[in-house]
C-alpha cells in the first residue's frame, strides 16, 4: 500500500513537472500627483491631492487587488500612501522628497516607486537618469528633480522572472519637449537591447507623457525591439480597446472627451515584451480605473491608474515542423520533447558525406543543437523541464540564438541547414541569401575543404528515428534495389531518410514488387 501511494505521488510529481504552469496577476500604474503645494512662496502644486488625498488614494488602494503599483510623482507623501496598505505591500527604494529647505537642484528624487504584494518576491533594483530633458523653471520644471526609469525583477512563480520597468517622461508639448522624450524612447529601447537582451519577458509602465499620434512610440521603442526577432511588443490599450489597430502617427488626438476613459488615448502606459523563446505573458483585461475619486465626484489625482491583468506562462519554445518533416532547435534551457517529436543530436560524420544522429531522449540539453524529427506537420510546443540529462560528447551542429543572415555569416564557411531533396534527410547548402531561423542549428564547413552538396542522414539510426508508418505501402525490413537493379542502403518504405522516388523491393517472403515512395 504504501509503495503504490509513494507511485502515485510520484507519478503526479512528474505529471506536474513536466505540465505548463501559468500565474495571473495585475499591474497598476498611477501618478499620484504628490509635488508639494509650496515650495516657500512658490506656488508649485495648489491644487495637488496634500497629504489628506494621498492617504484617500491609499484607502482606495486598500480596496482594490492589484499585485504590482508602479507609482510616479511618488515625491513628498510617500508616508501618506502607505498609510492604508503597508500591511499588505512591500515598496521600493523612496528616493525622498521635494525639500522645501532647500532650493538646490535637482532634486535628488525621480518620484517613481514600485509596490508589490508581499506574497511575491521582488528584487535587482536599479535606476538609470534621462540623458536628455527640456526645461528647468519652464516647460514643466522637468530638470528640477532627477527624472528616468528603474529596473526591477518580478517573481510571480516558480520558473517566471519578469523584467519590469517604471518610468515618467518629459512633460509639456513644445517641439523641444517631445524632442526630449523622443530621446528618452531611444534611450530606454537602447537599455532593453543592451542590458537586458535575457530572453525574459518584460513590462514597461508609467507616465509617459506620449500619445502615439504625436510621438514616434512605434519607430523609437516597438520597431527596434521587434527587429531583433527575439521579441514581440505588445500594448493592451491598442489590443482592448483599439481592436488592435494603432494610431497614426500626425493623425488627430483620440481625446478621452471624445472617446471615454477606456478608448481615449491617456500619456499613462503598459506595454509587455516577450521573448521568442522563455517565459510568456499575456495581456488579459485592460481597465483605467476612475474609481479614484472624491466624494463629490472630482479625481483624488490628475492621473487615473491603468489596470492591465496578465498570465504568465512558464518557459516553451514553438516551432514548425513542415512537410519535410524535420527541423533543428537550440534553446537556452532544458526542454521536453512533445508527443509526437522525436529528437536527435549529430554525433559524427559517416562514410559517404553522411551524419550520425543519436537519440536524446525525452528531453533536449540546454544550449545544445539538435535535430527534430515529427511524422506529421505542425506547430510543437517545446516546454522547459527540470528533467536531468546529459548533452552529448560531441555535437557537428552550431546554433544562433538570433536570426543569421547571410551578411552576419563567416564568409570563409559554407553553411548547411536541415531539408529533404533528392538524397533524402540531411543538411542541404543554403546561399548567403538564406536567413538561418532564430533558436535553430546548422552545420558549416571550411569552404577550403571543398565540402560537399549535402550531408544526408547515415542509414544506421533509420529504424530508430522513424515513427509509425502512414502510408498504405509502409514496410520495413525489406531489401530495396532501385530501378538499375543496385541495391540501396534504405530498408524502409516509411523511413523519413529514404528518398522520394520508385524501388523494387523484395520482402521476406521473398516476393519482389514496385513500389513508390512519397
Amino acid at each position: 500500500m504504501k509503495r503504490t501511494a509513494f507511485f502515485l505521488l510520484y507519478a503526479l510529481g512528474t505529471l506536474f513537472a513536466s505540465a505548463q504552469q501559468s500565474v495571473s496577476f495585475s499591474v497598476a500604474s498611477m501618478n499620484v500627483d504628490g509635488l508639494p503645494a509650496k515650495i516657500l512662496f512658490w506656488d508649485i502644486n495648489p491644487d495637488g491631492p496634500g497629504s489628506d488625498g494621498s492617504k484617500l488614494i491609499s484607502q482606495k488602494l486598500s480596496t482594490k487587488d492589484y499585485d504590482l503599483i508602479a507609482f510616479s510623482e511618488d515625491f513628498n507623501y510617500h508616508g501618506s500612501l502607505m498609510s492604508a496598505i503597508s500591511d499588505r505591500y512591500y515598496a521600493s527604494t523612496h528616493r525622498g522628497s521635494i525639500s522645501i529647505t532647500s532650493l538646490n537642484y535637482p532634486f535628488n528624487t525621480d518620484g517613481l516607486c514600485l509596490l508589490w504584494k508581499n506574497i511575491y518576491t521582488v528584487g535587482d533594483e536599479s535606476w538609470t537618469q534621462w540623458s536628455t530633458f527640456n526645461g528647468t523653471t519652464s516647460n514643466g520644471n522637468d530638470g528640477l528633480i532627477r527624472k528616468g526609469f528603474r529596473h526591477y525583477v518580478f517573481t510571480p512563480a516558480s520558473d517566471i522572472d519578469i523584467d519590469v520597468f517604471i518610468l515618467h517622461m518629459d512633460a509639456e508639448s513644445d517641439p523641444e519637449d517631445i524632442a526630449a522624450r523622443e530621446s528618452q524612447w531611444e534611450q530606454l529601447t537602447a537599455t532593453i537591447l543592451e542590458q537586458y537582451d535575457n530572453n525574459r519577458p518584460k513590462i514597461v509602465m508609467g507616465d509617459t507623457n506620449s500619445r502615439y499620434t504625436r510621438e514616434h512610440i512605434r519607430t523609437l521603442f516597438m520597431n527596434p525591439i521587434e527587429a531583433t526577432g527575439r521579441y514581440a511588443v505588445g500594448d493592451p490599450w491598442v489590443e482592448f480597446s483599439r481592436n488592435g489597430v494603432y494610431p497614426t502617427y500626425g493623425s488627430w488626438s483620440i481625446n478621452v472627451a471624445d472617446e471615454g476613459w477606456q478608448k481615449g488615448e491617456i500619456v499613462d502606459k503598459v506595454f509587455y515584451i516577450n521573448p521568442v523563446a522563455g517565459a510568456h505573458i499575456k495581456a488579459e483585461s485592460y481597465l483605467v480605473d476612475t474609481d479614484f475619486n472624491k466624494d463629490d465626484g472630482t479625481p483624488l489625482a490628475d492621473h487615473y491608474p491603468v489596470v492591465v491583468r496578465f498570465t504568465a506562462e512558464t518557459p516553451y519554445f514553438d516551432t514548425t515542423i513542415s512537410t519535410s518533416r524535420h527541423n533543428t532547435i537550440f534553446v537556452p534551457f532544458r526542454v521536453k520533447v512533445p508527443e509526437g517529436v522525436t529528437a536527435y543530436y549529430a554525433t559524427r560524420f559517416e562514410e559517404d558525406e553522411k551524419i550520425y544522429l543519436q537519440a536524446t531522449g525525452n528531453s533536449i540539453f540546454e544550449s545544445t543543437c539538435a535535430v527534430i524529427y515529427a511524422q506529421k506537420t505542425g506547430t510543437y510546443r517545446f516546454l522547459k523541464t527540470d528533467k536531468t540529462t546529459h548533452g552529448p560528447k560531441t555535437n557537428l551542429l552550431t546554433g544562433t540564438d538570433r536570426p543569421l543572415k547571410g551578411s552576419d555569416r563567416d564568409p570563409d564557411m559554407t553553411y548547411y541547414t536541415v531539408s529533404r531533396h533528392s538524397n533524402g534527410a540531411g543538411f542541404y547548402r543554403i546561399t548567403n541569401t538564406t536567413t538561418i531561423p532564430i533558436f535553430s542549428a546548422f552545420l558549416q564547413k571550411p569552404t577550403s575543404e571543398n565540402p560537399a552538396f549535402s550531408y544526408a542522414f547515415a542509414n544506421g539510426i533509420a529504424n530508430s528515428i522513424e515513427a509509425p508508418a502512414t502510408q498504405t505501402d509502409a514496410e520495413e525490413g525489406v531489401t530495396m534495389y532501385d530501378l538499375t537493379g543496385r541495391r540501396t542502403q534504405h530498408t524502409n518504405t516509411a523511413s523519413p531518410f529514404t528518398p522520394s522516388g520508385i524501388y523494387l523491393l523484395r520482402t521476406k517472403d521473398g516476393q519482389v514488387r514496385k513500389v513508390l515512395v512519397r
